[in-house]
């Protein structure tokens, strides 16, 4: 798989409940369309934290002094 397909696209998927929260919000009652609404937005916002976290902390492995402390073959850690 190609290497960026793992960390954008939850940062693109996160959308689709952007998009279907007018929809469910006419359609469900107003107690269930709240849960939906803030469960979605609780997994939104993960996706876009995580996905910025797993590019800073790749980046960080590639500090020397960082990844002088594990050893790293082939842009896969061993261990």
């Amino acid at each position: 798989m190609f290497w960026p397909v793992p960390v954008y696209l939850p940062l693109l998927l996160s959308a689709v409940p952007a998009l279907a929260a007018p929809w469910a919000g006419r359609r469900l009652p107003p107690r269930a369309g709240a849960w939906a609404t803030v469960c979605a937005a609780v997994v939104a916002a993960g996706t876009w934290a995580t996905g910025p976290a797993v590019l800073a902390f790749t980046s960080v492995g590639q500090v020397p002094l960082v990844a002088a402390q594990g050893a790293v073959v082939g842009g896969c850690a061993e261990g």
